[in-house]
């Protein structure tokens, strides 16, 4: 089978996302609802290790310490009306996914080994090697709680529910600023390599799956990158990494993208937080006022 980095076939909501072609004032959204305080929490639920050596034991401490990382952000941002707990394990298979019954999300050891394996091919750095496949584990994990969000949240949304997830952890990529562009972008080279691999394996291309295909997630990440800030990531462009036909209407797409998504969480954000720029100068970087990963 075709590499999929974030899947969970069965295991999510068929909703979608939401995409608003018209303004939308969040102020009027803030002072129709008001913004719900609740004791949910995001919470690590440990795995016991079986059978790893002592050198992936230490591979897989970095990990989870990302993932805690990860939690205290989101206990940062979001208010949650039940609790939600995030996991890494050994899987028996390279997957993640969000189990709506048990309120988990899931990334299994299996899938980050392959992405680490994959990304060797890239870097000879073992610095660089671990900040990648991290970086990529942080995206897989948005994806995954945005499809949690959703669910627990009972979000409204129209279309593919795994387009959504995606544009969800772009976004909050994005307003991490440099550390998460860069997360961004190693990212999109994941479903790069995996649409390599497709081609390579001469894998048919499953039009019928609610996921976007590997290219078009790769162009979908680069999209939103550059419509973020396309001064800093013109070069995409200029080395045609990014089509400029597509390159064209990516300032507007990402500015869509943001404000659903924040039209959407505004009542649960945190007090402080927002998914909307601080700033009013839609041409240049953007300044948010959410936590950092860091």
């Amino acid at each position: 089978m075709a590499p999929d980095f974030f899947s969970g076939a069965g295991k999510h909501l068929a909703l979608g996302q939401t995409i608003s072609s018209r303004v939308v004032d969040i102020s009027a959204v803030q002072g129709k609802q008001d913004r719900r305080e609740t004791k949910g929490q995001f919470i690590v639920r440990s795995r016991q290790r079986f059978g790893r050596p002592a050198l992936a034991s230490q591979k897989v401490v970095v990990r989870e310490q990302q993932l805690e990382r990860v939690v205290l952000f989101l206990n940062k941002t979001v208010s949650l009306p039940q609790d939600l707990y995030l996991a890494l394990e050994d899987c028996g298979e390279d997957d993640a996914f969000y189990d709506k019954e048990t309120r988990e999300v899931n990334v299994c050891h299996e899938l980050l080994d392959r992405l680490q394996r994959q990304f060797a091919q890239e870097t000879k750095s073992p610095a660089r090697l671990r900040k990648m496949v991290l970086g990529t584990m942080t995206a897989i994990l948005f994806h995954e709680v945005a499809h949690a969000l959703i669910d627990i949240l009972n979000l409204p949304a129209t279309g593919r529910e795994e387009d959504a997830a995606d544009q969800f952890a772009s976004l909050m990529l994005v307003a991490q600023k440099s550390d998460g562009e860069q997360m961004l972008l190693d990212t999109a080279k994941a479903w790069r390599l995996a649409a390599r691999w497709s081609r390579l394996h001469r894998e048919p291309i499953a039009y019928w799956d609610g996921h976007s295909t590997e290219g078009q997630r790769f162009y979908n990440c680069l999209c939103l990158l550059y419509g973020e800030n396309p001064g800093k990531f013109g070069y995409l462009v200029r080395n045609r990494t990014l089509p400029l036909d597509r390159a064209i209407g990516c300032s507007e797409e990402f500015r869509k993208t943001r404000r659903s998504w924040a039209v959407l969480l505004t009542p649960y954000l945190k007090e402080g937080v927002s998914l909307l720029p601080t700033d009013t100068d839609n041409e240049g970087p953007i300044s948010y006022s959410v936590p950092s990963l860091r």
